[in-house]
């Protein structure tokens, strides 16, 4: 009998502590992900919080498929604590959704590059009838990019 045996006897705890399993689904309304450890155990449901159902708060959705770390609470129940890859972040305090305020604060900064376009300066001359060709592009650019970026974030954090 190894020490770790001995100490489960004595605590009356045949089970593991911590599993590595893969993830065969989640449900994202519950925030919990069904796995199946590696060591051959029976399936089970592992929590994605502390609370279950819970529509606020931060939560790592897994990827099916990917490899993650369950520790056990009891014999029946876990919760993941580390996984290989996710599929995307869920973060809400109740009033305000992670991803609706960045996709608020992205369109603040595109429409602040819209108004950079028109521009215009005035000057002892008069004013300007428009930016410089590089300046326009700078912009034009720089507008792109976010374009790209918004899509990168709204796919990760939903």
């Amino acid at each position: 009998m190894t020490v770790s045996d001995a100490i489960k006897k004595l605590a009356k705890n045949d089970s593991d502590t911590v599993l590595i399993a893969t993830v065969e689904s989640f449900d994202v309304q519950e925030r919990t992900c069904l796995v199946s450890p590696i060591g051959g155990q029976a399936p089970l449901t592992a929590r994605l919080q502390a609370t279950i159902g819970q529509d606020k708060g931060w939560v790592i959705i897994p990827s099916v498929g990917s490899v993650v770390i369950v520790t056990m609470i009891n014999d029946e129940t876990g919760f993941v604590s580390v996984c290989s890859d996710i599929d995307y972040i869920k973060a809400a305090n109740g009033t305000a959704d992670l991803a609706t305020e960045l996709e608020k604060m992205i369109e603040v900064m595109d429409e602040t590059l819209g108004a950079m376009l028109n521009l215009k300066v005035i000057t002892p001359a008069g004013p300007s009838t428009a930016l410089t060709p590089d300046s326009i592009t700078a912009i034009t650019q720089e507008r792109t990019k976010l374009s790209g970026v918004k899509g990168k974030i709204l796919t990760l954090i939903k």
